[in-house]
């Protein structure tokens, strides 16, 4: 449960993970008995007094300003613990830093606040800046609406790109994403075409991580190794057959089976949005 061995260093846009396994294991080899930790700064995008709530596997501590404002340093999991409301004023920067420890099984971790006219929500990336001494590397990365591309803008034109295939790793949600082919984008020559194996659904959150060694190049520079959080644009749904054919505005009104109907029910039929536990 130290800090003592740096496993990797990447960017996070927000602390909202309901699975860290596949992070730990490409960061450190193991997904067990291991720590993370996220450090910057913290500001509030109006004033007043701010509740911070963190809920992890396993435990975990959170810093403003160099004082515990959350302390639960306990081998045990998805036990919310609260702030107490802590002042902070439209603009103003604070240190911040949240760390937990990884003992055996799942590991997850989520910090949200809430405040008067803000409701209870995952902090979200406009409240964060890196630390910093934190180099963030210009690239861009975004999904394709149709989820089946992953696009990396650079800052200058790519080349030798032909072996990062093999270099790179991206994780949908807690699942590694199989990477079809790399290629230089037709249309613009400082951008790889990243196509994947199967379509990125809609809010599904894509973490890319390429470890730096696959010989890629942006201009006269060799790209480093970067992990980052892409930019879903996806809009694609898992559909069958099936549900292709039917009209999603007027779903099927009947009981679905006659034979035991109830006098009184409540058709469920319809969209659904799902978020696996």
């Amino acid at each position: 449960r130290d800090f003592a061995e740096l496993g990797a260093t990447t960017l996070d846009p927000d602390i909202n993970f309901p699975g860290l396994t596949g992070t730990f294991e490409s960061a450190t080899g193991k997904t067990e008995h291991t720590t993370a930790r996220w450090t910057g700064q913290i500001e509030a995008p109006e004033t007043g007094e701010y509740t911070f709530s963190a809920i992890g596997d396993n435990g975990f501590r959170l810093y403003l300003d160099g004082n515990v404002v959350i302390d639960h340093w306990e081998p045990d999991w998805d036990k919310e613990q609260r702030s107490e409301p802590i002042a902070l004023k439209a603009g103003e920067k604070h240190d911040f830093k949240l760390e937990m420890f990884q003992d055996t099984g799942g590991a997850s971790m989520f910090l949200r606040w809430e405040a008067d006219g803000l409701k209870k929500q995952i902090v979200p990336e406009s409240a964060f800046t890196p630390p910093a001494d934190f180099e963030v590397y210009p690239v861009a990365l975004s999904v394709a609406q149709n989820g089946k591309r992953l696009q990396a803008t650079f800052r200058d034109r790519v080349a030798d790109w032909r072996k990062v295939k093999e270099h790179l790793k991206i994780e949908v949600d807690t699942s590694p994403m199989p990477v079809k082919s790399v290629n230089r984008a037709s249309n613009n020559p400082n951008a790889l075409v990243i196509d994947l194996a199967a379509p990125v659904q809609k809010d599904q959150r894509v973490k890319v991580a390429y470890d730096g060694k696959g010989g890629l190049k942006s201009g006269s520079e060799t790209v480093p190794e970067i992990g980052r959080t892409a930019k879903n644009l996806s809009t694609h749904r898992l559909t069958t057959p099936w549900g292709d054919k039917l009209d999603k505005n007027h779903p099927l009104p009947e009981y679905p089976r006659p034979q035991q109907v109830r006098d009184q029910w409540k058709n469920l039929n319809g969209p659904w949005e799902f978020a696996g536990a």
